[in-house]
């Protein structure tokens, strides 16, 4: 009957319908690789600079393209063979090659697109891993035409704030393959907000230290420890870099909830290695300790970065029961607010990228592929600075004019403490009289010159956040030395 006739209709259509529609591909078509989106390698060139002993390069950045990709540059890592990744922060990565003495014909090659916001980049194990807001992303290409065919999420984060501000920062790799990435705390909806993430190669995460505001730049030490730079605001009296440990507390209170400045819930924290105000520093990029006897007389020793002023600076820590340091400015300016710097394995120079953003530098440009290396030359810089027992210690790398090193009024000595609070930043106050708005000028006593290294006795060592040591000793050496000092050194402490 009428049933047996539908049943009959119904297996006719399903026979038909099986029959006229085509097999899916099979999943396993997928996992090769596609066609490329974008074909052209755009070709820029390079400016050398002049400079000695150390010379400032410049590459040109494609900033017009077939794409109108805007090419913000926000983090780099470098493949063995000398080849670059350069990330953006509007979410690309680009392949650069041809990074070599004369930077002649420098090669630009898409690789990888809409990413959320990435400002972090290592390269391991040959895999482009990138920092973004929502995630770790490993980049894979599949066929080796030079573009990535699978975004890998290797590691979702749990925390994906919809403010402007919320940013994840920076990559590093640790020991053991470990991964390390710094998060903004304040305008934050997560309570792991300011808090340096440690992922595992197996991509699980954990909280390594807490207490950052706008942390934009990381390090790491030999040893395998994080440093994390960040900028003044609340919470933070003044720009600083903080060599970080396991369960530590760097001062900032995690804003729940867009709450703005977060609830004091402890009256201390671990104090920075360095402090640097406004004029010298007024927004921290990255750091870098850079092992290569290709770069000179800085070698064996850390780089620090500003994004807010576009420099580079000598950065020198002493590491015991409480860290601390001290910084000078370099000689150059960049063409953006500079956030991340890398050592090359090809060429043993150093190479910085960056972005302009809310004070740019000079009216920066919107990003820069820019490189410092060592000339050969015998000229004498400052590669180290810090503090003794009754005063400071400047090292050079040859020897300086002993007649000039001899003569006291060379030198001058100013100090102040900062005040850690809710509000944003800080002012500079007395030692003498707590509470004084002001900096306290310190007696220089005596100084001397044993052949590289300048000794600066001061009329009083105190601990103090800041203290501002300039120096005049003939024609390129002069210049100005901040140190901060957490623990004044025994006068047994080794010189």
């Amino acid at each position: 009957g009428g049933r047996d006739k539908g049943t009959l209709g119904g297996l006719r259509l399903l026979l038909t319908n099986i029959a006229e529609r085509a097999m899916p591909a099979s999943p396993a078509t997928m996992t090769a690789g596609g066609e490329l989106r974008w074909e052209e390698v755009l070709t820029t060139k390079g400016r050398l600079g002049e400079e000695a002993p150390y010379a400032f390069d410049t590459v040109e950045v494609p900033f017009e393209n077939p794409w109108n990709a805007w090419v913000r540059t926000s983090a780099l890592d470098f493949f063995e063979d000398g080849r670059a990744a350069v990330s953006t922060l509007g979410g690309d990565v680009w392949i650069v090659s041809g990074l070599d003495e004369r930077l002649a014909a420098v090669k630009w090659k898409r690789y990888a697109a809409g990413m959320f916001e990435p400002l972090g980049l290592a390269i391991v194990d040959g895999d482009v891993i990138v920092t973004c807001r929502d995630r770790l992303t490993r980049l894979h290409d599949l066929n080796d035409d030079g573009e990535a065919d699978f975004y890998e999420s290797f590691y979702t984060d749990t925390d994906v704030s919809t403010t402007f501000h919320a940013f994840n920062f920076d990559l590093q790799e640790g020991a053991n393959g470990d991964l390390f990435f710094v998060k903004s705390g304040q305008y934050t909806d997560s309570d792991m907000g300011g808090a340096v993430m440690r992922v595992t190669p197996e991509g699980e995460a954990f909280v390594y230290c807490t207490g950052f505001r706008t942390p934009n730049g990381m390090g790491m030490s030999p040893d395998g420890r994080p440093l994390v730079g960040d900028n003044q605001g609340n919470w933070i009296p003044a720009s600083k870099v903080s060599l970080t440990k396991e369960g530590g507390f760097y001062g900032v209170f995690p804003s729940i909830n867009n709450s703005g400045a977060g609830k004091k819930t402890r009256d201390d924290f671990d104090q920075p290695a360095i402090w640097m105000p406004q004029r010298f520093d007024s927004s921290c990029g990255g750091q870098l300790w850079v092992e290569d006897e290709r770069f000179g007389p800085l070698s064996g020793r850390y780089l620090h970065t500003s994004f807010g002023k576009g420099w580079m600076y000598g950065l020198a820590i002493e590491d015991g029961e409480v860290p601390q340091g001290a910084a000078w400015k370099l000689p150059f300016q960049f063409d953006a607010g500079i956030q991340r710097l890398r050592l090359a394995p090809h060429d043993g120079a150093v190479y910085t990228v960056g972005l302009s953003g809310w004070q740019g530098p000079g009216g920066g440009k919107d990003g820069c592929l820019e490189r410092v290396r060592w000339t050969g030359t015998e000229e004498v810089v400052l590669k180290s600075a810090r503090a003794l027992h009754d005063g400071v210690e400047l090292e050079f790398s040859g020897p300086v004019d002993a007649a000039l090193a001899a003569d006291a009024a060379n030198f001058t000595a100013k100090r102040w403490n900062y005040r850690w609070a809710r509000d944003y930043g800080s002012a500079h106050y007395s030692l003498v009289e707590p509470g004084r708005k002001g900096e306290d000028p310190v007696k220089v006593v005596s100084a001397s010159a044993d052949g590289a290294r300048v000794h600066v006795v001061l009329e009083d060592v105190r601990t103090v956040n800041q203290l501002a040591v300039t120096y005049d000793l003939g024609g390129d050496q002069k210049g100005e030395v901040l140190f901060t000092i957490n623990q004044v050194p025994s006068p047994t402490t080794p010189r």
